[in-house]
């Protein structure tokens, strides 16, 4: 590959054409080196690439929950023969190319004039943020019972056995992207 095709490629190779962004969610304070979250607190505070703003929990009519898969890619994209042993060696990264699944939490939050759809980064700390949301009063709609999921397989080991067993199954019942792209250290 060249190097400018390499540039041009965020670490994320999506299969299915969708409208996310996919960010980082934090309860009360960002951790200073994100550059794109969505921070709850006194309101909804989001940072993105191409945009940023403010939403206020007044201004939000309910937030739809959903899952999704990534296709998780432990190697590394290089170009360079040289740097690609270099990476490999400084990131851990095994020689061997093996496919695990990273499985991500959606949130649509629905207001009365848009709809603000987000891909969060850490399906671990779900369980506090639909609780901090529910806690709120903000209407929160779990057609797949995510929030009983997290509770019941609150280990991250236990979690993705789970899901790895069941998410095939939820995936074509609710039509959830199965996987929705692949992610890569680059």
């Amino acid at each position: 590959m060249k190097k400018e095709i390499l540039d041009q490629i965020d670490n994320i190779i999506n299969y299915e054409e969708n409208d996310r962004i996919k960010l980082d969610i934090y309860l009360n304070e960002v951790d200073n080196c994100d550059k794109e979250y969505l921070l709850l607190s006194d309101a909804l505070h989001f940072h993105a690439k191409n945009s940023k703003g403010t939403i206020a929990y007044s201004d939000i009519i309910e937030i739809n929950l959903s899952l999704c898969s990534r296709l998780y890619t432990p190697s590394v994209v290089e170009s360079n023969i040289g740097k690609l042993v270099l990476k490999r060696w400084q990131r851990g990264v095994p020689l061997t190319v093996g496919q695990h699944i990273n499985y991500y939490l959606d949130l649509d939050i629905v207001m009365k004039d848009a709809t603000l759809k987000i891909e969060n980064n850490n399906l671990y700390t779900a369980l506090e943020l639909i609780t901090y949301l529910e806690v709120r009063n903000i209407k929160v709609n779990d057609p797949l019972n995510i929030k009983a999921i997290l509770t019941k397989y609150q280990d991250p080991v236990d979690l993705v056995r789970y899901l790895n067993n069941k998410f095939p199954k939820l995936a074509k019942k609710y039509d959830l992207d199965n996987p929705r792209g692949v992610e890569f250290i680059k």
